[in-house]
């Protein structure tokens, strides 16, 4: 992420984990074996959400589920959509709801998704780790101690154990369905939201350019 009014610096809001895939037989390896290796999947496309500039919807290369990010805590995303049986092409925010968009991938699927719910229980989550870390900051200090020591007394151990369990747990994107499926004839490549009009949406696949009605 840049600000345009600082272009010389930036922030790193999420990086695809790194995955593995089998590279292509050297011929000079007799044992005709295939190598195993590991790379960083470049990220495809983003649709930033129009009505909540915190959240970013964004998938990677190959990827069959799309990840939603919140700028206000980069590193990794706070909710996964989970659908796809194949990769995913295109995907786009409602313009008119902070929570409602749509993916489009090459299973023929046009998935459309609330992700009210999810964000919801993400904030929840997130509002409990500050309030373990803060009483574990707390416990700490009344012990006498700038940062964890096994001599701190049981009562301080449990608040710092129990704030890194729910730091650990944030870590973790909360998953959510789609709400409404379509089947397509082919492959989609690409979707559009109507700007003025959320219930309708086009949808591009061989040679056909489809306008669907939610």
């Amino acid at each position: 992420m840049f600000d345009l009014r600082s272009l010389e610096h930036s922030t790193i809001l999420y990086e695809a984990p790194p995955t593995t895939a089998q590279s292509a037989v050297d011929p000079n390896n007799y044992s005709g074996t295939a190598r195993i290796t590991s790379f960083t999947p470049p990220l495809l496309r983003l649709s930033c959400n129009s009505v909540d500039p915190n959240y970013i919807a964004t998938f990677a290369l190959d990827a069959h589920q799309v990840s939603i990010l919140d700028v206000r805590f980069p590193g990794s995303p706070v909710v996964q959509l989970v659908g796809h049986q194949a990769p995913i092409h295109s995907v786009a925010w409602n313009p008119g709801s902070a929570s409602q968009l749509c993916s489009a991938g090459a299973d023929s699927r046009v998935l459309v998704w609330d992700v009210r719910q999810a964000l919801a229980t993400r904030q929840h989550q997130q509002r409990q780790a500050a309030v373990a870390q803060a009483q574990a900051k707390q416990m700490t200090r009344l012990a006498g101690k700038d940062e964890y020591d096994e001599s701190m007394p049981p009562g301080a151990v449990q608040a710092v154990a129990q704030a890194a369990a729910v730091q650990a747990a944030i870590q973790q994107p909360t998953n959510a369905a789609p709400s409404l499926t379509y089947a397509a004839r082919l492959p989609v490549n690409s979707l559009a939201w109507h700007q003025n009009s959320a219930e309708w949406v086009s949808i591009a696949f061989g040679n056909t350019v489809q306008t669907l009605r939610l």
